[in-house]
C-alpha cells in the first residue's frame, strides 16, 4: 500500500510522461499464479491489472 499523500514537484509532472492511477478502496490488482498464465490472458476484462506472481494460492487470489 501507498501512503495516502504523495509530493511530485511540478518539473516532474512536466518533464515526464507520468501516469497517476488511484483505485481508492476498490482492488486494482488481479493477482494470477505465473502457472495459469494461459487461462488468465482470455479473462482478462481490462478493469483490473492482471499480475502474475510466484507461489500465489490459487486462480483470482486476490491477496
Amino acid at each position: 500500500m501507498s501512503a495516502q499523500d504523495i509530493t511530485l514537484p511540478s518539473p516532474v509532472l512536466s518533464a515526464s510522461a507520468i501516469e497517476l492511477m488511484g483505485s481508492g478502496l476498490e482492488r486494482v490488482f488481479k493477482r494470477v499464479p505465473f502457472a495459469a498464465c494461459d487461462k488468465a490472458w482470455p479473462q482478462d476484462d481490462g478493469t483490473r491489472r492482471t499480475v502474475f506472481v510466484m507461489n500465489a494460492g490459487g486462480m483470482g487470489n486476490d491477496n
